[in-house]
């Protein structure tokens, strides 16, 4: 009984970040006895990596954050962050095309994330792709209940298409 409750324990903590992977049930969970440890080492390790990475973007390193997070990302580890960081990797580096690709990838995991929407405006407004930076600033504004610079240029975008 205590294994099962760790076990369940373990599947709770998990992120799911493989996109073949439909349900807890269907993943590969770590042996709640003896894959403990290296589950929790693993953890760590990822943790420390995304910390070194955003410190990397925050210090305008982007080719040495962009490299973690792809690692990151081909582990399959963070769930939908380090796509985030590495679609403001690409934001910075002005490769506006990839950093949509990964935002898509953020809402194919977590399609709640107001802030995603607004960064695809912006980045469909750069690549003058006005019809989908519009549909994604309305996006972005269903999502949040903030008041900011960030709604209040979504509203003069959408309001400038009209």
């Amino acid at each position: 009984e205590e294994i099962r409750e760790r076990g369940e324990e373990l599947k709770a903590i998990i992120e799911l970040t493989d996109s073949q992977c439909d349900s807890v049930d269907a993943c590969v969970l770590p042996d709640p006895i003896n894959g403990e440890n290296e589950y929790h080492a693993l953890l760590q390790k990822s943790e420390t990596e995304m910390n070194n990475a955003i410190s990397k973007y925050e210090n305008k390193d982007y080719a040495g954050a962009e490299t973690i997070l792809t690692s990151l990302i081909n582990k399959k580890l963070g769930g939908y962050i380090p796509y985030y960081y590495r679609a403001m990797v690409y934001d910075a580096l002005g490769k506006y095309q990839q950093a949509i690709n990964d935002y898509e990838s953020v809402i194919a995991k977590d399609s709640t994330v107001a802030l995603v929407y607004y960064s695809l405006g912006v980045d469909y407004d750069t690549l003058k792709n006005f019809p989908r930076a519009i549909q994604n600033y309305r996006k972005y504004l269903e999502l949040t209940n903030e008041t900011n610079d960030y709604t209040e240029y979504a509203r003069q975008r959408i309001k400038q298409s009209q």
